[in-house]
């Protein structure tokens, strides 16, 4: 077989590798027939005299405008962060020079890149910044100033006293809630609320709680908030509990003013000034499903939301802010400044079942209407407390006063 017949059968990859051989790979391109050949040298030479000339365009038009539009391949990009920005002329100057020093420009602009007093600038900027004053530190507590405020906030809440719960009525209490459950018809009544036989087995042990129960307990904090201030302009008076001026709205407020908006409950508070109060309380029902408990505390200057299930509800607070700010104009005749107001967090205690929801409000909403003197409510029951609230509930419902606690 011929010697051309053979190298017609080699494989192209061996081809290919013969012509590369003893090639340097950056002078390669490629053909458009896919193979690897030297490039043009009058192609290469081209190129190279239009780059120098491009350099020499670009830098006369440098020297005509100090601060060029084009950023400099390394020192421009520095040049450009806010620490760096004041030097920038003199990063742009200093990339000539190297331009300069390597014989990239002809004599005559070479002399005059490399007459910029660009170091003796920078050295003398440098002297100026080392010598001008420190700036003043950040005035840090100390170890002791920690310590003693850690201190004060540990007794604030050691100051704080809790209701030490029973475990169970006494024995002619529970008498009057057995007895209380089986008697039909009207059980117990105040101005703006009443309760019957069918709502107070509302309260028995597994049941859900209805809106009765509910705005009867609302209006006994009222009334206790009121009875307490007026006590409270005696100097002898000196109470185991103390109280806020709390008032509580009932559960069919918030449907209202959701549907009808402040025109629909305007004439609500025909009796009462909301701005006297320390706190506004709503008891909520959602979808009928589930009760929640929200507030306007008007000390702190906070919207907040409680839910036993650990839910937040941003448009009920929406609704507070939107009603207050309405309930200002039309009780002031000038808008409400809310620039200090916020959405509160809060974590009041949870229960861990599906009937209970109801107890937690009310139980909230008694926290809410108490002076527990650190600022902050305290809510100092759990879910294994709510059979003897139950029955609690019942026992003051039916008397129509609040059950006195020990504290611990």
């Amino acid at each position: 077989m011929s010697s051309r017949k053979r190298q017609s059968n080699q494989s192209p990859e061996r081809t290919k590798t013969r012509i590369l051989s003893g090639v340097n790979l950056p002078q390669l391109r490629i053909s458009q027939k896919g193979e690897y050949v030297k490039k043009d040298a009058l192609l290469r030479r081209r190129k190279q005299r239009q780059a120098v000339e491009e350099k020499k365009r670009k830098l006369l038009h440098h020297r005509l405008n100090p601060k060029p539009p084009w950023p400099s391949n390394f020192l421009g990009s520095i040049s450009t962060t806010p620490f760096m920005k004041n030097f920038k002329e003199d990063f742009d100057h200093y990339d000539l020079k190297v331009g300069a020093e390597f014989g990239l420009y002809d004599q005559d602009l070479r002399s005059s890149i490399l007459k910029y007093p660009l170091f003796d600038d920078l050295l003398r900027t440098s002297k100026a910044s080392w010598e001008s004053p420190r700036p003043p530190e950040p005035r840090l507590p100390t170890y002791q100033q920690l310590r003693d405020r850690e201190t004060q906030i540990d007794q604030k809440f050691k100051s704080v006293k809790k209701r030490k719960w029973r475990p169970r009525l006494e024995k002619d209490k529970m008498d009057l809630v057995n007895a209380t459950l089986k008697k039909p018809g009207d059980i117990s009544s105040l101005p703006g609320a009443s309760c019957h036989a069918h709502d107070i087995r509302k309260l028995e042990p597994g049941t859900w709680m209805n809106d009765e129960i509910c705005t009867f307990y609302g209006v006994m904090i009222n009334i206790r908030s009121t009875e307490h201030e007026k006590l409270k302009a005696d100097p002898t008076y000196d109470p185991k509990e103390k109280f806020l001026r709390a008032h509580c709205f009932s559960s069919f407020f918030m449907p209202k003013y959701q549907k009808e908006g402040f025109t629909g409950v305007k004439r609500w508070t025909k009796k009462v000034d909301l701005f006297q109060k320390d706190v506004v309380i709503f008891p909520i029902n959602l979808r009928n499903v589930h009760w929640t408990c929200a507030a306007i505390n008007l000390r702190q200057k906070r919207f907040e939301f409680y839910d036993s299930m650990g839910h937040n509800n941003e448009l009920v607070l929406e609704c507070l802010k939107e009603y207050i700010q309405a309930e200002h104009l039309a009780k002031r005749n000038e808008p409400m400044d809310m620039s200090e107001w916020t959405f509160a967090k809060t974590d009041p205690p949870r229960q861990n079942n599906a009937y209970d929801c109801g107890i937690f409000m009310c139980q909230i909403m008694d926290c809410l209407s108490r002076d527990w003197g650190g600022g902050d409510t305290v809510f100092d029951f759990s879910q294994e407390n709510m059979p003897y609230m139950r029955t609690k509930m019942i026992y003051e419902i039916v008397t129509r006063k609040f059950l006195e606690e020990e504290w611990k």
